[in-house]
């Protein structure tokens, strides 16, 4: 299963193969006289065992990674005029000369002739999001600006060792396995990795689909602008207020007294509506926009706090908020982050740890301590309906018998007499998005907490004489070991119908919608429509959700073929006396 707790040295060989090295040194074994020879006669190489085949996968690996870390520094060369998207099909086809997207043979013969088209803008899709994804690793890791992007995917053996230093990562942990066929090196999944890939997937669609419906209501606000019209006072709190949500999980409608009369509150808001205004910007074809075409909305200081803090005359390192917006003289530049990502990593910046002078806590615990202790449990409560019932949350006293746990909130499902205890964890400024984040967050002492101490803690100690008596004292006499489950609640869009230990781990987006019935938003021709996908499934059956999500619906049935060209979707490539072909993950 995907996110169990890893080797630490494993985790950040993951997170920087250049920088450890070290890792394969002492690891990864060399391969044997006869695991050698074996593999250059094709009659014998197919006896080879994964284990034997890890090693020259480990081997080849190595081999690149040293002469990247003596040599990159000289042949990569940056191209500041090939930045951005206008080159973007110049990246794909540098990048096809030798990685490829292939769909299985046998569903393109039995494919209709109009499936045909939406196949082809798969596999485009599919390649560039290779392409992003691992760029940025890699420019991450170098410390390099996207002036480097192209000269990165010039050099094929850079390039093509990160790709695979995330596959060798995931064979480590035995979640794929390697085989030969004919003159191929097959990698797929294991049925340890296979059990958990459809809610990824799932969890990984969802959120594309989420910004498909940002793009679309941004899309609406560039044509009042087009249209030569200016926003409105309205229209600017109505665009900020649904980022705030969206993003950072903050809704305005459940904001606790300390946070609106907070300054960095409103702050914050100038920050959001800011990120907002360049990224329709961005979509008139604009990456940089002078600063008066939006200061009449926000506040002086925030003007001038954001322009300290964001100058930038030389291109920003990739993984910087200056890598999102960057100022330079009078002009805003919007770099090549994604909104979301962009928006928390500006947010992380420009917050930092500062205080409001008139409050003694820090902003950032204000918004965590509001959206665990207040924004969940008033947003849940005004659900139409009478099915959920909301209780307070409750933790273990300083004598208390059971130590260490520690509820949020407690929700009564009326329809089947069931309970959920909640632990939420809430993140303003963490967007994991590569596969090391993820682990690392999983990794974290905090969030480990979130589930190892104060929900297991209850949960295994449910029928405990002194956890009954705490119960009954809140009118939660009717929750049994046998109808009680146990929730982990952030707001991490990559966790999503993932199980440890018997914890169920939700993001806070898709979990209120679950609690609508399913609520979704799918896109037709640019026009946002609603769908329901539920029927009776129970939060405690993650299982029987996604299967709903592949039901008979408009986005259920696109959900099936969708995934169907994910199962059969394979990349190729070469890399030393490797051919290897591996199942996209």
């Amino acid at each position: 299963m995907l996110f169990d707790q890893v080797d630490t040295a494993l985790l950040h060989f993951l997170q920087n193969p250049i920088r450890n090295i070290d890792y394969l040194d002492k690891k990864c074994a060399d391969p044997s006289w006869y695991v050698r020879t074996a593999h250059r006669i094709p009659l014998i190489r197919k006896l080879l065992t994964n284990e034997q085949l890890k090693s020259l996968i480990g081997h080849q690996l190595l081999k690149n990674l040293r002469q990247i870390k003596t040599s990159a520094k000289e042949t990569l060369k940056p191209h500041p005029k090939l930045t951005g998207k206008n080159n973007i099909d110049l990246f794909m086809s540098t990048l096809n000369q030798y990685f490829n997207i292939e769909i299985c043979s046998t569903l393109l013969k039995t494919a209709p002739p109009e499936f045909h088209t939406s196949i082809d803008l798969y596999r485009k899709q599919a390649l560039f999001g290779k392409l992003e994804y691992n760029c940025n690793r890699a420019t991450e890791n170098l410390e390099l600006d996207e002036s480097y992007i192209y000269s990165i995917l010039k050099n094929p053996e850079l390039w093509k060792t990160y790709y695979l230093s995330e596959t060798y990562f995931l064979l480590t942990l035995d979640l794929m396995q390697a085989s030969y066929s004919g003159d191929e090196l097959l990698i797929k999944p294991t049925p340890k990795l296979q059990s958990s890939l459809r809610q990824r997937w799932l969890a990984e669609t969802s959120e594309f689909h989420s910004i498909i419906s940002d793009l679309v209501l941004l899309n609406h606000y560039r044509e009042i602008i087009d249209q030569g019209k200016f926003l409105s006072f309205s229209d600017k709190d109505a665009l900020t207020d649904y980022f705030l949500d969206k993003c950072l999980s903050i809704h305005v409608g459940f904001l606790s007294s300390a946070l609106k009369n907070n300054s960095r509150y409103h702050y914050l808001r100038d920050i959001v509506f800011v990120a907002a205004f360049l990224e329709i910007r961005a979509l008139q074809g604009h990456s940089r926009t002078h600063y008066a075409a939006f200061s009449g909305y926000i506040n002086p200081a925030s003007l001038s706090y954001m322009n300290s803090a964001l100058s930038s005359e030389d291109l920003p390192k990739v993984d910087s908020a200056q890598s999102f917006i960057a100022v330079q003289g009078s002009e805003y530049i919007h770099g090549p982050l994604k909104l979301k990502y962009g928006l928390k990593k500006l947010v992380g910046l420009l917050l930092g740890n500062i205080k409001d002078p008139k409050n003694p806590h820090d902003v950032k615990s204000l918004f965590g301590n509001n959206f665990e202790q207040e924004h969940m449990i008033d947003y849940i409560r005004s659900i139409n309906g009478n099915r959920y019932i909301v209780h307070p949350g409750f933790k273990a006293g300083t004598n208390a018998k059971i130590k260490k746990y520690d509820i949020d909130l407690v929700i009564e499902d009326s329809h089947h007499n069931t309970f959920y205890f909640i632990q939420a964890k809430y993140r303003l400024s963490d967007q994991p998005t590569f596969l090391s984040e993820q682990y690392e967050v999983m990794q974290k002492d905090d969030f480990h907490k979130g589930y190892a101490l104060q929900l297991l803690s209850l949960k295994n100690n449910l029928a405990d004489k002194s956890i009954r008596d705490k119960l009954n004292g809140l009118g939660l006499s009717a929750a049994t070991e046998k109808n009680s489950h146990f929730i982990l609640l952030h707001n991490m869009p990559f966790l999503n119908f993932h199980q440890v230990h018997g914890i169920y781990f939700y993001e806070w987006n898709l979990f209120r919608n679950l609690l609508k019935n399913g609520k979704i938003h799918i896109n037709q021709n640019l026009q946002i429509k609603e769908e329901y996908t539920l029927t009776d499934e129970q939060l405690c059956e993650p299982d029987r959700i996604v299967d709903a999500y592949f039901g008979e619906s408009a986005s259920g049935r696109q959900n099936a073929i969708n995934y169907l060209l994910y199962l059969n979707t394979q990349v190729t490539y070469r890399l030393g006396h490797l051919k290897i072909r591996s199942d996209i993950i």
